[in-house]
């Protein structure tokens, strides 16, 4: 299985919330500016939500980052992530790969963030192993 940069996945809700990810969860980074390639494209998926489902998903999001607390989160923003993302069984799979610390996290196949996790130096075959379990 090959992982990717670029996907754009048939549920408007899920290409949503994978922007929603990267947005705010990228923005806890070094190079917090960066909206991936992927991202953007499903940038359009976000502006169809109402308005209160985007605050609803962002604020869901920002909550677990925040739970990862002060220690986690101070070390996530010395570091620069690349966006990588893996389709499977419908749900998309995102790793914000480091080196170090990052995160990974599932986004089902209806748009929910499923799982959330902070993990230390993932590899790429732990990371297809998490896609694939």
């Amino acid at each position: 299985m090959m992982m990717s940069n670029t996907f754009k996945v048939t549920d408007n809700r899920a290409n949503a919330e994978v922007y929603i990810v990267n947005m705010i969860v990228g923005s806890y980074f070094k190079n917090n500016s960066e909206i991936s390639s992927v991202a953007s494209v499903c940038r359009g998926d976000y502006y169809m939500l109402k308005q209160s489902e985007q605050c609803r998903a962002e604020a869901e999001v920002i909550r677990k980052m925040e739970a990862l607390g002060k220690a986690a989160l101070d070390k996530l923003s010395e570091l620069k992530y690349e966006f990588i993302t893996q389709m499977a069984a419908g749900n998309v799979f995102i790793w914000f790969r480091t080196g170090f610390e990052e995160i990974v996290c599932c986004i089902d196949n209806i748009g929910r963030l499923a799982d959330f996790q902070f993990v230390e130096n993932c590899t790429a075959q732990e990371f297809l192993t998490y896609v694939n379990a």
